[in-house]
């Protein structure tokens, strides 16, 4: 069986990362690509499976999504996704869903359609942000983290298989959203490594089989993005003052009302700062820019790359 990638399916293609993700696959001419979408069913379990484009349903209606690219709707169903799968012939999942409960069954679901298809060479969970592996970062914000965990778990079970490979992709912070010291990256940094690690399974499928990747656009202290924010725009920036317990009790407060997506922001700023999810090199690990044919770490390309399309950061100092 080929190891080259063609087909590929993206899930949570409308939200802040999958944009840039989905933007980054229509670029390469050898990818054709497949965006999934849940099904508003009044009938929980009577959806098989279909696909819709842009102009025939308004209520998917989206700027991100060209009207020639495949949208399939899904009740997340196993008869459902692997049908999609199966008709479509798809080689790799790309999962950008938001972290949050519903979403992560949906990724569960999803990893259990891929392994009853043959056709599934790759699958890339939703992984991106600090290093999940890491124990004190479990530790410290586990509700955060331990999703993520039973999904990676769910995929080394599906290593068991023998056939379908997973990587998952560590970026550290997204730059554009948050800025913190250590590795992180930008959304079309992100979108763009995507692209090559599904390349590489094409062409070298045991390089970065069934393991966490670490990549970083910059590796950069807070102060040096500071100061070249201040050069670059030629105002003085507002500088908020906080402490690593000030930011996990309001991300762990968010969590405890079920606002996972408010939680990420202040949990994350906690475990970076408590040093623990995104000093990749700090902690003896090797970048895997080089392997993916990505730049090294930079903070002028980073910045230069993330401002191009929004210009709108804040510092957090602890």
């Amino acid at each position: 069986m080929s190891d080259k990638i063609k087909n590929v399916l993206l899930a949570g293609a409308t939200g802040r990362l999958g944009q840039f993700i989905l933007r980054s696959l229509l670029g390469e001419e050898s990818l054709t690509v497949h965006v999934l979408t849940r099904m508003k069913s009044s009938s929980p379990g009577s959806v098989t499976h279909s696909i819709v484009s842009i102009q025939e349903n308004s209520e998917l209606e989206s700027p991100s999504i060209p009207s020639t690219v495949p949208i399939h709707q899904t009740d997340y169903t196993r008869s459902s996704v692997s049908g999609i799968i199966h008709s479509n012939d798809i080689h790799a999942i790309v999962c950008a869903l938001a972290p949050e409960p519903e979403a992560i069954k949906r990724q569960l679901d999803l990893i259990d359609a891929s392994r009853q298809c043959s056709s599934v060479k790759l699958f890339v969970p939703s992984e991106f942000g600090f290093d999940t592996y890491n124990e004190k970062a479990r530790g410290m914000v586990a509700g955060l983290v331990e999703p993520k965990w039973e999904v990676l778990g769910k995929l080394r079970e599906a290593e068991k298989d023998g056939r379908m490979a997973w990587c998952a992709p560590m970026t550290g912070p997204f730059f554009d959203m948050a800025t913190n010291d250590g590795e992180m990256g930008s959304l079309p940094f992100i979108g763009n490594a995507i692209v090559q690690i599904i390349k590489e399974k094409s062409t070298k499928p045991h390089l970065l089989a069934h393991q966490p990747t670490d990549i970083a656009e910059m590796n950069s202290t807070q102060n040096e993005i500071l100061a070249r924010l201040e050069e670059d725009t030629g105002t003085s920036w507002h500088i908020e003052q906080t402490t690593v317990e000030a930011e996990r009790d309001k991300g762990l407060e968010a969590l405890k009302d079920g606002k996972v997506l408010d939680a990420i922001q202040p949990l994350s700023f906690s475990v970076v700062w408590d040093g623990c999810g995104t000093d990749f090199l700090g902690r003896g690990k090797t970048l895997a820019n080089e392997a993916l044919g990505l730049p090294v770490p930079d903070l002028e390309n980073g910045m230069s790359a993330a401002n191009a399309w929004d210009r709108t950061c804040i510092i957090h100092l602890a």
